[in-house]
Protein backbone atom coordinates (compact mmCIF):
# COMPACT_ATOMS: atom_id res chain seq x y z
CA UNK A 1 0.00 0.00 0.00
CA UNK A 2 2.96 2.31 0.57
CA UNK A 3 4.02 1.84 -3.05
CA UNK A 4 0.44 2.54 -4.13
CA UNK A 5 0.65 5.86 -2.29
CA UNK A 6 3.90 6.64 -4.11
CA UNK A 7 2.23 5.98 -7.47
CA UNK A 8 -0.73 8.18 -6.57
CA UNK A 9 1.52 11.11 -5.67
CA UNK A 10 2.74 11.44 -9.26
CA UNK A 11 4.79 9.89 -12.02
CA UNK A 12 7.81 12.07 -11.20
CA UNK A 13 7.97 10.84 -7.60
CA UNK A 14 7.43 7.25 -8.74
CA UNK A 15 10.26 7.51 -11.25
CA UNK A 16 12.59 9.02 -8.65
CA UNK A 17 11.89 6.28 -6.10
CA UNK A 18 12.30 3.66 -8.80
CA UNK A 19 15.58 5.23 -9.98
CA UNK A 20 17.08 5.05 -6.49
CA UNK A 21 16.03 1.41 -6.03
CA UNK A 22 17.31 0.46 -9.49
CA UNK A 23 20.66 2.14 -8.80
CA UNK A 24 21.05 0.09 -5.61
CA UNK A 25 20.06 -3.07 -7.45
CA UNK A 26 22.47 -2.50 -10.33
CA UNK A 27 25.31 -1.74 -7.92
CA UNK A 28 24.70 -5.04 -6.14
CA UNK A 29 24.44 -6.95 -9.42
CA UNK A 30 27.80 -5.56 -10.58
CA UNK A 31 29.27 -6.38 -7.15
CA UNK A 32 28.08 -9.97 -7.49
CA UNK A 33 29.65 -10.29 -10.94
CA UNK A 34 32.99 -8.71 -10.05
CA UNK A 35 33.43 -10.16 -6.56
CA UNK A 36 32.00 -13.56 -7.37
CA UNK A 37 34.20 -14.08 -10.42
CA UNK A 38 37.20 -14.62 -8.14
CA UNK A 39 35.51 -17.67 -6.57
CA UNK A 40 34.33 -19.34 -9.78
CA UNK A 41 35.49 -22.93 -10.26
CA UNK A 42 35.39 -24.42 -13.73
CA UNK A 43 34.57 -27.85 -12.26
CA UNK A 44 31.18 -26.52 -11.13
CA UNK A 45 30.16 -26.09 -14.78
CA UNK A 46 30.32 -29.84 -15.39
CA UNK A 47 27.87 -30.96 -16.63
CA UNK A 48 26.90 -27.64 -18.21
CA UNK A 49 23.42 -29.00 -19.01
CA UNK A 50 22.58 -31.72 -16.46
CA UNK A 51 20.78 -34.66 -18.08
CA UNK A 52 17.19 -35.58 -17.35
CA UNK A 53 16.69 -37.23 -14.01
CA UNK A 54 19.62 -35.44 -12.38
CA UNK A 55 19.22 -34.58 -8.73
CA UNK A 56 18.54 -30.88 -8.33
CA UNK A 57 19.10 -28.52 -5.44
CA UNK A 58 17.19 -29.07 -2.23
CA UNK A 59 13.86 -27.28 -2.25
CA UNK A 60 13.71 -26.98 -6.03
CA UNK A 61 10.19 -27.20 -7.39
CA UNK A 62 9.24 -30.12 -9.56
CA UNK A 63 8.59 -29.88 -13.28
CA UNK A 64 5.14 -28.54 -14.22
CA UNK A 65 2.45 -31.20 -14.23
CA UNK A 66 1.39 -30.29 -17.77
CA UNK A 67 4.84 -31.14 -19.17
CA UNK A 68 4.86 -34.42 -17.28
CA UNK A 69 1.41 -35.37 -18.60
CA UNK A 70 2.52 -34.63 -22.15
CA UNK A 71 5.60 -36.78 -21.70
CA UNK A 72 7.91 -33.83 -22.37
CA UNK A 73 9.49 -33.67 -18.93
CA UNK A 74 11.13 -36.71 -17.34
CA UNK A 75 13.19 -34.88 -14.78
CA UNK A 76 14.51 -31.59 -13.60
CA UNK A 77 17.00 -30.88 -16.37
CA UNK A 78 17.85 -31.64 -19.97
CA UNK A 79 16.30 -29.67 -22.83
CA UNK A 80 12.89 -29.68 -21.16
CA UNK A 81 14.56 -28.28 -18.06
CA UNK A 82 15.95 -25.41 -20.11
CA UNK A 83 12.47 -24.64 -21.45
CA UNK A 84 10.97 -24.79 -17.96
CA UNK A 85 13.70 -22.52 -16.61
CA UNK A 86 13.19 -20.05 -19.46
CA UNK A 87 9.48 -19.81 -18.68
CA UNK A 88 10.28 -19.23 -15.00
CA UNK A 89 13.01 -16.65 -15.49
CA UNK A 90 10.72 -14.65 -17.76
CA UNK A 91 9.82 -12.82 -14.58
CA UNK A 92 13.08 -10.91 -15.03
CA UNK A 93 11.76 -9.18 -18.17
CA UNK A 94 8.51 -8.00 -16.64
CA UNK A 95 9.40 -4.31 -16.64
CA UNK A 96 9.67 -3.89 -20.40
CA UNK A 97 5.93 -3.87 -21.04
CA UNK A 98 5.60 -0.92 -18.65
CA UNK A 99 7.84 1.10 -20.97
CA UNK A 100 5.00 0.88 -23.49
CA UNK A 101 2.10 1.43 -21.07
CA UNK A 102 3.69 4.60 -19.65
CA UNK A 103 4.88 5.95 -23.02
CA UNK A 104 2.30 8.74 -22.98
CA UNK A 105 3.91 10.16 -19.84
CA UNK A 106 7.41 10.43 -21.32
CA UNK A 107 9.04 13.04 -23.50
CA UNK A 108 9.57 12.17 -27.17
CA UNK A 109 8.14 8.70 -26.57
CA UNK A 110 7.87 7.82 -30.27
CA UNK A 111 11.54 8.53 -30.88
CA UNK A 112 12.87 6.73 -27.80
CA UNK A 113 10.65 3.74 -27.13
CA UNK A 114 11.81 1.21 -29.75
CA UNK A 115 15.46 2.21 -29.55
CA UNK A 116 15.68 2.00 -25.77
CA UNK A 117 13.69 -1.22 -25.67
CA UNK A 118 16.43 -2.97 -27.62
CA UNK A 119 19.23 -1.41 -25.61
CA UNK A 120 17.65 -2.28 -22.27
CA UNK A 121 16.96 -5.84 -23.40
CA UNK A 122 20.59 -6.29 -24.40
CA UNK A 123 21.94 -4.80 -21.16
CA UNK A 124 19.60 -6.73 -18.84
CA UNK A 125 20.06 -10.03 -20.65
CA UNK A 126 23.84 -9.67 -20.42
CA UNK A 127 23.64 -8.96 -16.69
CA UNK A 128 21.30 -11.93 -16.10
CA UNK A 129 23.60 -14.29 -17.98
CA UNK A 130 26.71 -13.07 -16.14
CA UNK A 131 25.05 -13.42 -12.72
CA UNK A 132 23.87 -16.92 -13.59
CA UNK A 133 27.35 -17.93 -14.73
CA UNK A 134 28.91 -16.55 -11.56
CA UNK A 135 26.53 -18.18 -9.09
CA UNK A 136 26.64 -21.59 -10.81
CA UNK A 137 30.43 -21.26 -10.99
CA UNK A 138 30.70 -20.51 -7.28
CA UNK A 139 28.38 -23.32 -6.18
CA UNK A 140 27.60 -26.60 -7.95
CA UNK A 141 24.06 -26.64 -9.30
CA UNK A 142 22.84 -29.33 -6.91
CA UNK A 143 24.10 -27.43 -3.85
CA UNK A 144 22.56 -24.03 -4.62
CA UNK A 145 20.26 -22.71 -1.89
CA UNK A 146 17.00 -22.00 -3.68
CA UNK A 147 15.64 -19.63 -1.01
CA UNK A 148 18.56 -17.15 -1.33
CA UNK A 149 21.05 -18.43 -3.93
CA UNK A 150 23.27 -15.34 -4.30
CA UNK A 151 23.63 -14.55 -0.60
CA UNK A 152 24.20 -18.23 0.24
CA UNK A 153 26.86 -18.50 -2.47
CA UNK A 154 28.90 -15.73 -0.85
CA UNK A 155 28.30 -17.16 2.62
CA UNK A 156 29.79 -20.44 1.38
CA UNK A 157 33.07 -18.64 0.62
CA UNK A 158 33.05 -16.67 3.91
CA UNK A 159 32.15 -13.35 2.27
CA UNK A 160 29.39 -12.47 4.74
CA UNK A 161 29.54 -8.71 4.16
CA UNK A 162 28.89 -9.15 0.46
CA UNK A 163 26.11 -11.59 1.29
CA UNK A 164 24.45 -8.93 3.44
CA UNK A 165 24.75 -6.37 0.63
CA UNK A 166 23.20 -8.89 -1.76
CA UNK A 167 20.22 -9.21 0.58
CA UNK A 168 19.80 -5.41 0.51
CA UNK A 169 19.92 -5.54 -3.27
CA UNK A 170 17.25 -8.23 -3.27
CA UNK A 171 14.94 -5.99 -1.26
CA UNK A 172 15.57 -3.14 -3.69
CA UNK A 173 14.90 -5.46 -6.60
CA UNK A 174 11.59 -6.65 -5.19
CA UNK A 175 10.62 -3.03 -4.54
CA UNK A 176 11.21 -2.04 -8.17
CA UNK A 177 9.28 -5.07 -9.41
CA UNK A 178 6.24 -4.28 -7.26
CA UNK A 179 6.36 -0.59 -8.13
CA UNK A 180 6.61 -1.42 -11.83
CA UNK A 181 3.72 -3.86 -11.69
CA UNK A 182 1.45 -1.46 -9.83
CA UNK A 183 2.29 1.41 -12.15
CA UNK A 184 1.85 -0.59 -15.34
CA UNK A 185 -1.44 -2.21 -14.34
CA UNK A 186 -2.99 1.09 -13.27
CA UNK A 187 -2.11 2.57 -16.69
CA UNK A 188 -3.59 -0.45 -18.46
CA UNK A 189 -6.87 0.06 -16.58
CA UNK A 190 -6.74 3.76 -17.48
CA UNK A 191 -6.28 2.99 -21.19
CA UNK A 192 -9.07 0.40 -21.13
CA UNK A 193 -11.46 2.88 -19.49
CA UNK A 194 -10.57 5.53 -22.03
CA UNK A 195 -11.47 3.06 -24.79
CA UNK A 196 -14.79 2.29 -23.11
CA UNK A 197 -13.87 -1.17 -21.81
CA UNK A 198 -14.10 -0.12 -18.15
CA UNK A 199 -16.31 2.42 -16.34
CA UNK A 200 -15.54 6.07 -17.07
CA UNK A 201 -14.25 6.91 -13.53
CA UNK A 202 -11.20 4.75 -14.26
CA UNK A 203 -10.21 7.21 -17.01
CA UNK A 204 -10.26 10.30 -14.80
CA UNK A 205 -6.92 11.95 -14.09
CA UNK A 206 -6.31 13.92 -10.92
CA UNK A 207 -5.68 17.59 -11.64
CA UNK A 208 -3.36 17.87 -8.63
CA UNK A 209 -1.14 14.81 -9.17
CA UNK A 210 -1.67 14.15 -12.87
CA UNK A 211 -2.27 10.44 -12.25
CA UNK A 212 -5.32 8.16 -12.54
CA UNK A 213 -6.09 7.74 -8.85
CA UNK A 214 -8.94 5.23 -9.01
CA UNK A 215 -7.07 2.62 -11.10
CA UNK A 216 -4.03 3.02 -8.87
CA UNK A 217 -6.00 2.54 -5.64
CA UNK A 218 -8.01 -0.40 -6.98
CA UNK A 219 -4.84 -2.09 -8.26
CA UNK A 220 -3.02 -1.59 -4.97
CA UNK A 221 -5.94 -2.90 -2.91
CA UNK A 222 -6.37 -5.97 -5.13
CA UNK A 223 -2.63 -6.74 -4.99
CA UNK A 224 -2.65 -6.41 -1.17
CA UNK A 225 -5.54 -8.86 -0.82
CA UNK A 226 -4.02 -11.41 -3.21
CA UNK A 227 -0.60 -11.11 -1.55
CA UNK A 228 -2.18 -11.83 1.84
CA UNK A 229 -4.05 -14.94 0.68
CA UNK A 230 -1.91 -16.60 -2.04
CA UNK A 231 1.51 -18.24 -1.34
CA UNK A 232 4.50 -16.38 -2.78
CA UNK A 233 5.65 -19.30 -4.95
CA UNK A 234 2.24 -19.55 -6.60
CA UNK A 235 2.16 -15.79 -7.15
CA UNK A 236 5.57 -15.90 -8.84
CA UNK A 237 4.40 -18.62 -11.23
CA UNK A 238 1.22 -16.72 -12.07
CA UNK A 239 3.18 -13.53 -12.75
CA UNK A 240 5.67 -15.42 -14.91
CA UNK A 241 3.12 -17.03 -17.19
CA UNK A 242 1.00 -13.88 -17.25
CA UNK A 243 3.96 -11.78 -18.39
CA UNK A 244 4.95 -14.34 -20.99
CA UNK A 245 1.42 -14.43 -22.40
CA UNK A 246 1.03 -10.64 -22.39
CA UNK A 247 4.31 -9.96 -24.18
CA UNK A 248 3.62 -12.77 -26.65
CA UNK A 249 0.22 -11.31 -27.44
CA UNK A 250 1.73 -7.85 -27.86
CA UNK A 251 4.47 -9.14 -30.16
CA UNK A 252 1.90 -10.97 -32.28
CA UNK A 253 -0.28 -7.86 -32.53
CA UNK A 254 2.59 -5.78 -33.87
CA UNK A 255 2.60 -7.96 -37.00
CA UNK A 256 -0.92 -6.76 -37.67
CA UNK A 257 0.15 -3.13 -37.39
CA UNK A 258 1.88 -3.27 -40.77
CA UNK A 259 -1.28 -2.52 -42.74
CA UNK A 260 -2.17 0.16 -45.32
CA UNK A 261 -2.94 3.51 -43.73
CA UNK A 262 -0.95 2.85 -40.54
CA UNK A 263 2.28 4.54 -39.59
CA UNK A 264 3.94 1.52 -37.97
CA UNK A 265 5.79 -0.97 -40.15
CA UNK A 266 7.01 -4.49 -39.38
CA UNK A 267 9.75 -5.99 -41.61
CA UNK A 268 8.87 -9.34 -43.23
CA UNK A 269 5.28 -9.24 -41.96
CA UNK A 270 3.02 -11.77 -43.76
CA UNK A 271 0.57 -10.40 -46.26
CA UNK A 272 -2.41 -11.62 -44.25
CA UNK A 273 -1.18 -9.50 -41.33
CA UNK A 274 -0.71 -6.46 -43.55
CA UNK A 275 -4.32 -6.67 -44.64
CA UNK A 276 -5.54 -7.02 -41.06
CA UNK A 277 -7.81 -4.18 -39.92
CA UNK A 278 -8.17 -5.05 -36.25
CA UNK A 279 -7.81 -1.73 -34.40
CA UNK A 280 -6.66 -3.23 -31.06
CA UNK A 281 -3.33 -4.02 -32.72
CA UNK A 282 -2.33 -0.38 -32.47
CA UNK A 283 -3.73 0.15 -28.99
CA UNK A 284 -1.61 2.47 -26.79
CA UNK A 285 -1.38 -0.30 -24.18
CA UNK A 286 0.55 -2.42 -26.68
Amino acid sequence: MLLTAVICVGIKVSSQVNAVAVAIKLAVVLLVIVAGFAYVKSSNYSPFVPPKGSKGAAGMSAAPRLLQDLGVSQGAFGFSGIITGAATVFFAFIGFDVVATTAEETRKAAARRADWHLRLLAICTTLYVLVSLVVTGMVHFDKIKTDAPLAAAFDSVDQHTIAALVSVGAIAGLTTVMLTLLLGQSRVFFAMARDGLLPAPFARVSERTGTPLLPSIVTGAAVAVVAALVPLTDLAKLVNIGTLFALRAGASAWWCCDAPGRTCRVPSAPRWCRSCRCSPCCSPSI
